[in-house]
């Protein structure tokens, strides 16, 4: 596993104000409502299995 070093991590969290709008802009914007509520549906999916299949925390890792 890979870890930004500290100056990555701190360029990447003074980025972050800009990403949700910018994903909104780019993507979101541009699809229609009904194909939007159909992915969410598909991503909570997704999002169950994944978590049903969910690995226990290593020691000295967060959950």
């Amino acid at each position: 596993m890979t870890s930004p070093t500290d100056e990555g991590l701190r360029r990447l969290e003074s980025a972050y104000p800009a990403l949700p709008l910018s994903a909104r802009r780019r993507v979101v914007d541009h699809v229609h409502c009904d194909a939007a509520a159909m992915t969410a549906n598909q991503i909570r999916r997704v999002a169950s299995v994944l978590g049903a299949r969910r690995a226990p925390a290593r020691p000295g890792r967060a959950a």
